[in-house]
Parts: C-alpha cells; structure tokens; sequence
C-alpha cells in the first residue's frame, strides 16, 4: 500500500543532492538520526570533523508571539513548528582558506512534516570563527519520502541565510562556497548510504550461500 507524503515541501534555493536508496524508511529514519547513528558517524570521519558532540532529542514546543498584549500560537506561512529538536557541534577541519574551526548546529523535525509517507530534517549550521561567520547561517533540508517498502526517496537542499548582508561581492563567495561545500557534502551522504545498502546486501547474499553450503555438505556426509 502507498504511503505518500500528502505536503512536500519546496527545496531550498540550492538543489544538492537527490536519489532512491533501497532502504525502508523507517530504517533509515533510525540509523541516520538516532544519537549512536553509525552511518551518520561515518559521514563526519568521511568530512574530517573532530570533537563531536550529539545532543539528545527534546520536544520543541510551538513558539508564540505576543499580539495587543496576549501570547498567541505564532501563525506562519511554513506551518506549526512544534516538532524535536537537537543541537550537535564538531571541530571543522582546516582548509587552505580557513583555519580549524567550530561549527554550532540545530537539527529539527516538525510535527507538520513528520507524517505517515515520509519527514523532514531541518538544520541551521553557524561557523561564527570564521570571518563572517557570525553574519550568516546555511540551512539544510533533508527530504525522506516513502517510494516502497524497501527504498526510500532522498533529496537534500540548502541555502544561505544573510543575518547583516556583506558587500555584494563578499556575499557571492559565501553562497558560492556554501553551495559548493553543501552540494559535495550531500553527494557523499548518499554515496554513503547507497553502499552501505550494497554491502548489506552482499552480506546477506554470502549468509545465504554459506547456508545452502552447509545443507550440501550435511546431506553429502
């Protein structure tokens, strides 16, 4: 039976990576975002981060403004933001740009996007010891949609969100470096996760062999 997504969101404004993994849902909801996810610890030895630290799951409430001197339920175009929420940082490494640095990052699920057929994975990355670091923030989406019982649909997009907006120019080379880093970083999630989905198989084919072996052999003695 199908279990689509009845809303799907829009991606953000860099499309970075996009393809099926045969994996269930559900599976890969557990072994990439649980706290002790070994295939997202792989990812960051992959990307060289160091000094990570995995905040545990809470439940974010949704948030309120005050209107003519009342709180009220904060109404916005996006939908309730009510969901989990999570903070995690890491050491990231040097380049020939930049220096080591930190990386603070908030990862979220809402409610409104946690439904049956698939869920979104939002996150909002800061790198403030960096120059300029404190004057923008890159968003992620990650996209799960359910394709089948057994294969999941994954598309990740990011963009960069300008808290006090650089020169022109200086805003260009970040956007272009955040897409550029972004769109990398997702091709080797994927990657990642379409050979560890191969090698599972591999695993369970060698299992199976190994069994029909040993039949033989009871049967020839």
């Amino acid at each position: 039976e199908e279990e689509k997504m009845e809303v799907v969101p829009l991606p953000l404004a860099n499309l970075c990576a996009e393809n099926i993994v045969p994996v269930p849902i559900a599976l890969l909801r557990k072994e990439l975002w649980s706290k002790e996810s070994v295939g997202m610890k792989a990812h960051y030895d992959e990307k060289g981060f160091k000094e990570i630290t995995v905040g545990d799951w809470s439940e974010k409430k949704e948030e309120t403004v005050v209107v003519e001197g009342e709180e009220v339920m904060d109404d916005n175009d996006e939908g309730s933001n009510a969901g989990i929420i999570r903070e995690v940082s890491f050491l990231f490494p040097a380049s020939s740009m930049v220096s080591a640095n930190m990386a603070y990052e908030k990862q979220e699920i809402r409610a409104c996007e946690d439904a049956k057929g698939g869920f979104v994975v939002r996150s909002v990355t800061q790198n403030p010891e960096v120059m300029y670091g404190k004057s923008f923030k890159t968003e992620n989406q990650f996209l799960f949609q359910w394709v089948g019982p057994r294969a999941t649909q994954v598309k990740i997009s990011s963009q960069v969100n300008f808290e006090k907006r650089p020169n022109s120019f200086i805003a260009g080379q970040i956007e272009s470096g955040v897409k550029q880093g972004t769109k990398e970083s997702s091709e080797k999630l994927l990657d990642l996760l379409l050979m560890s989905s191969a090698g599972s198989k591999k695993k369970k084919r060698k299992k199976k062999e190994k069994s029909k072996w040993t039949i033989v052999i009871v049967v020839m003695m």
